[in-house]
């Protein structure tokens, strides 16, 4: 009998390293192909400034600030708007409190002699815009709330008088009485008569 040669007794080794090289590169792939996948977008957030708009609106602002050297210390408010422009964006006048880019508008009054610069009525007709939607927001919000209130009121008092007649439905069904005055038609004791009318006795003259 032929002995087997060493070639050919290697040939199951290399055989099942080479499949296994196979499925490991298989695997690399398939899992390379699920991190490339694209993840879901989440919807861009909308803003009330555009983002053409913003650099002309920061600089107009600059400038009518930079024509008054203290207003930047003496009108917070307008330097808050400033600053909110500058850190948050086109999403400033969409961040910034209410109460803030409606008191630096009334401020920028005072120094603004041409509101028909480019920047400057961006600014104020966006902010106009910006303010009231959020005012429309807050307010349905507040709608909400009250008539979640009121339903909860309304829900208390009406458990209240169910207890109270299912109260009144079990002592009579106890006691065996149906003539039972119910507790919020109970009649008022009258009042005791005075010390001097006893029974029996008769009226003095």
């Amino acid at each position: 009998m032929r002995a087997p040669t060493p070639s050919s007794a290697k040939r199951p080794a290399a055989r099942a390293t080479g499949t296994w090289a196979r499925a490991r590169r298989w695997i690399q792939r398939l899992l390379g192909r699920a991190a490339r996948e694209p993840e879901a977008r989440t919807p861009r957030r909308a803003s009330t400034l555009d983002k053409s708009e913003l650099e002309r609106v920061r600089q107009d602002l600059a400038a009518v600030l930079d024509q008054h050297p203290e207003s930047r210390q003496v009108m917070r408010h307008a330097r808050a708007l400033e600053r909110g422009l500058e850190k948050r964006g086109r999403f400033a006048l969409d961040d910034l409190p209410v109460k803030v880019i409606r008191r630096a508008l009334e401020q920028l009054d005072t120094l603004v002699t041409d509101w028909s610069v480019e920047g400057l009525s961006t600014l104020r007709s966006k902010a106009a815009v910006a303010v009231a939607d959020r005012e429309r927001v807050e307010n349905e919000r507040d709608a909400v709330r009250r008539s979640a209130t009121e339903g909860e009121v309304e829900v208390e008092e009406a458990s209240v008088t169910t207890f109270m007649r299912a109260s009144e439905e079990w002592e009579r069904s106890f006691t065996g009485r149906s003539d039972r005055t119910p507790l919020d038609e109970a009649a008022v004791e009258p009042d005791a008569p005075p010390a001097g009318d006893k029974a029996g006795q008769a009226p003095r003259d």
